[in-house]
Formats: C-alpha cells, structure tokens, sequence
C-alpha cells in the first residue's frame, strides 16, 4: 500500500518514557496553557482513515512525529 507521511521534528527537551506513554491520552499535557486534547485527536482522526502515528523521543535531544496515512485513505480505488 502506498502511503503519505508527514514528519515534525523538533530539537527540544524530548520526553521522558512517562510523558511518551501518555502523550495520547485526553487530558493529559504539560503545558500551562495546554488542554491535552491536540494528539489524542490527531490519533483519533488518523485511526478513522486507517493512518497512524509513530513517535521517535529522546530526552534532552527533542521528537519526531510522523503521520502516516494511507495515499488512498485505505482503500483500493484509485482517484
């Protein structure tokens, strides 16, 4: 299957494995001023079209977050 990938990279502070094991859950953020609901949304959406999201973190070296989706939005048909 032909796929799509969009990839946004940062060169932050990364994320401990607790913040990676939780960076999908509603709610969960830690930002001040963030409400938590951006990723689990993202993941949401990208599991409705038979996409997925892979994470690459490491702490004090930043993240990278691929969507990868189907080219055909998981079907067969071309178009």
């Amino acid at each position: 299957m032909d796929e799509v990938q969009l990839w946004v990279r940062d060169s932050g502070k990364g994320m401990s494995s607790e913040e990676s094991a939780k960076m999908f859950d509603p709610f969960f953020t830690t930002r001040k001023d963030g409400i938590g609901l951006g990723l689990a949304m993202v993941q949401q959406i990208a599991e409705q079209h038979h996409g997925r999201i892979e994470v690459e973190t490491e702490a004090g070296r930043g993240t990278c977050i691929r969507l990868v989706m189907p080219q055909n939005g998981g079907t067969n048909e071309q178009g």
